[in-house]
């Protein structure tokens, strides 16, 4: 920044110095005092009460905001000044670009500069542009209009999240002579994009088919989503990299917004045994830590075993019950049917811990030979004929 000399009078030893006379109601004029010594090398203070700043001082920066409308005064003498800085568009977030809002003033030029540069969590603004030290920079010319009405303009995104410094400087223009000069600073927080991932995929499956696999997606920003099948009973790995995949059902598919219901085709594995499916949503297949990972839990390949009951006894009393017993895969009521003749009698038992019961008084079994049937979810599961002696 230039320096203005100011040459004064010299002082003389032995001269007297005059002493002005003061009339009532007319200004005091400045008292003149001797030149300080400049050392070689140095620029020696001046009094800046009486001196005129130089221009680059007059066209310095003035206050800025920083997020949330923060407030801070303007510097005396700048002409472009601003009032507050905001993101406009939501939550800081990784890979989102960041909208700014400007508000302030300019008085003596057409136009002015706002910039705004974020320093890496823990580095301070600098007191000019030249010598910050930003990971991120943008900034924007304004009219004295649009400065007053609110100038929003569109920034960059960040890759990391974290804490950062929010830095803002302002000038009438971007050169030497006006350089762009600190107006407030404070914390901008970056955080990771919102997302989820949700996979349906049956527990027992046949080798060598294609079965559906169901996947729900959601992704603040852009992600991709990856499912892999993993060899016989190795569970998923925490990313792509890590993990031991027979195959890739799902690569690479794209997901922004949502939440959005796919459904793809799994070619089981030819032989039988257990397996996992690996869901894995983050920015890309090289991710060391993707946002979100889901395992299906094991899920076997094999014969698929289905729904039995048999029933006994085939003889029984008049106070005799029928028992109906059954495999791990019937549970919650079934429907216990005793059929002779047209006459039809139908009792509904829930299944406790394999088995349900059902008493010949209730099933109106006479004397004789009467069919009994179990029906589960609609299905008839076995029948046998009963003699009730």
């Amino acid at each position: 920044m230039a320096v203005s000399v100011i040459r004064r009078r010299p002082f003389v030893e032995g001269r007297a110095a005059t002493r002005p006379t003061f009339v009532e109601g007319v200004s005091r004029p400045p008292l003149e005092c001797p030149p300080r010594p400049i050392v070689a090398g140095t620029v020696a203070p001046m009094t800046p009460s009486r001196t005129r700043p130089s221009r680059p001082v007059r066209s310095a920066v003035a206050a800025a905001a920083l997020l949330a409308a923060l407030v801070v005064p303007a510097t005396a003498g700048a002409t472009t000044t601003v009032s507050s800085v905001a993101v406009t568009n939501g939550d800081a977030v990784v890979d989102k670009p960041l909208v700014f809002r400007a508000t302030g003033q300019i008085t003596s030029t057409s136009s002015g500069v706002v910039r705004v540069e974020i320093n890496a969590p823990g580095i301070a603004c600098a007191p000019t542009v030249g010598t910050n030290d930003g990971v991120y920079a943008k900034d924007t010319s304004v009219s004295a209009a649009e400065l007053a009405a609110g100038a929003s303009f569109t920034g960059d995104s960040i890759a990391t999240a974290g804490t950062y410094t929010l830095c803002v400087y302002a000038a009438d223009g971007y050169s030497s002579s006006t350089p762009l000069q600190s107006a407030a600073s404070g914390p901008l927080t970056v955080r990771e994009p919102q997302v989820s991932l949700a996979m349906s995929f049956p527990p027992q499956v046949k080798a060598d088919v294609k079965v559906p696999l169901t996947l729900t997606t959601f992704a603040e920003v852009s992600r991709r989503v990856n499912v892999e099948l993993n060899v016989g009973g190795v569970p998923c790995g925490p990313n792509q990299s890590a993990n031991q995949q027979y195959s890739a059902p799902v690569y690479n598919q794209d997901v922004l917004g949502g939440p959005t219901t796919t459904t793809v085709n799994v070619d089981t594995p030819g032989t039988n045994g257990s397996y996992h499916l690996c869901g894995y949503l983050a920015r890309s297949t090289d991710d060391a830590t993707p946002l979100q990972v889901v395992d299906s839990g094991p899920f076997t390949v094999g014969p698929i075993p289905v729904p039995k009951c048999t029933i006994s006894p085939s003889r029984l009393s008049a106070k005799g019950s029928v028992t109906v017993s059954c495999n791990a895969l019937v549970t919650g009521q079934i429907a216990i049917v005793a059929t002779r003749g047209k006459k039809v009698t139908t009792v509904t038992r829930t299944i406790v811990r394999g088995r349900a019961k059902a008493s010949a008084k209730k099933l109106h079994l006479a004397r004789g030979t009467t069919r009994i049937a179990v029906v589960y979810q609609s299905k008839k599961l076995t029948s046998k004929a009963v003699k009730r002696r």
